[in-house]
Formats: C-alpha cells, sequence, structure tokens
C-alpha cells in the first residue's frame, strides 16, 4: 500500500481526529476488532462482530499469540449490537462526521505507522485526508516506544472493556493508543507556540 504524499506541509492543528486499532489476522488478512478514535471533543472506541466461521485451524497459533501476549482482545469475544467488521467502511466515515467542529480548517485524519489502518483508509476512500503524524512530528514515538509515553507525565490512561485486565495491555488498547497519540502531540503543538510566543 502506497503512502499518499500531500503536496504541502500539515500541521496537528488541522488534524481532526486521530484513529487507531487493534485485530487479528485470519487467513493471511487484517480483521478489526476495535477502533480508537480521538479528537478535541472525543474519544472512545468501537467494537466490531469477528466471524468466527472464517476462522481456520492454521490461525489458532497466531490468534493465541495476539491474545495473549500482545493486546489481550478475544477474537471470539463478540456482541450483537457491534458492528460487522466488513462494516468499517461506513464506521470510519461517520466518526469522521461527528468529529467535525466549526474550524473547518481540521480536515485530516490522523495515524501513526500503521499500515492496517492506512489500508482501511484507502479502502474506505479516506487516504488523501490522512496524514501520518510523522510526517508532523518526525520524532513521534512508535507504537512500539509507546508504553514510555506514560513516562512523560500524560494520563492516568484506563483501558477499555475488551482486553484483559492487565497493565501489560494498556498500551495496545486502540482507545488508550489514540488518546495518547492525541496528548502526544498536542504537547509538541502547544510547546511550538509558546517558543513562537503564541498563546
Amino acid at each position: 500500500m502506497a503512502l499518499y504524499r500531500h503536496d504541502k506541509q500539515i500541521f496537528f492543528n488541522e488534524i481532526r481526529v486521530i484513529l487507531s486499532l487493534e485485530g487479528f489476522y485470519i487467513n493471511n488478512k487484517f480483521v478489526i476488532k476495535e477502533l480508537g478514535f480521538k479528537s478535541c471533543n472525543l474519544n472512545s472506541v468501537i467494537y466490531f462482530k469477528t466471524d468466527t466461521k472464517i476462522f481456520k485451524e492454521k490461525d489458532l497459533k497466531t490468534t493465541y499469540f495476539l491474545s495473549n501476549f500482545i493486546h489481550g482482545l478475544s477474537f471470539y469475544k463478540n456482541n450483537e449490537y457491534w458492528m460487522s467488521s466488513n462494516d468499517y467502511k461506513a464506521v470510519i466515515k461517520t466518526i469522521y462526521q461527528l468529529t467535525e467542529t466549526e474550524d473547518k480548517s481540521k480536515i485530516y485524519i490522523g495515524y501513526s505507522n500503521d499500515i492496517n489502518l492506512l489500508t482501511i483508509l484507502h479502502n474506505s476512500g479516506l487516504d488523501k485526508i490522512s496524514v501520518n503524524l510523522k510526517e508532523i512530528y518526525k520524532d513521534i514515538p512508535t507504537i512500539k516506544a509507546i508504553k514510555r509515553l506514560s513516562t512523560y507525565g500524560f494520563g492516568p490512561y484506563t483501558l477499555c472493556q475488551m482486553h484483559n485486565e492487565s497493565e501489560y495491555y494498556k498500551y495496545q488498547c486502540a482507545k488508550v493508543k489514540s488518546l495518547i497519540l492525541y496528548d502526544w502531540c498536542l504537547d509538541k503543538y502547544q510547546q511550538q507556540l509558546n517558543k513562537n510566543g503564541i498563546d
């Protein structure tokens, strides 16, 4: 999946919402399980039903590893009120509309170096208004380094109900990841404003 290149510099104050996700690899394809989002006034998470019929025996090891050592989500946990994982396009477009503000300069969707999320945004027709946050801040931490952000004084962050209740999984929760990325970028943006003498 090619990264869409913007022909102008994009700034954090133009970001409408930051997205993050978690899921599973089934039949060598990423299947979304949760989508977290953070805007200037909303921070929430959407859960998706997964079709257990598509699960093959060969996926057992990968699913077990992801559930127990990476994000603490259960592939089998479903709720009749959740959206189908195939409905992610409508969900993302709805989130984009819900996070609109009076500030018309906020038009971009931010994400952090996630090929699965980039693919989903592309499939939803939103890749041209999506920005890898690394384009704005070269020094933004990777997802692997995200655990260390808590030592910067941000938080506290609360794990959403879908994960096994362990501190280990906190920073793999899509809701927490979107929030902590937003907090980091906002802090950086405010530092830049202060440096330039702008309130």
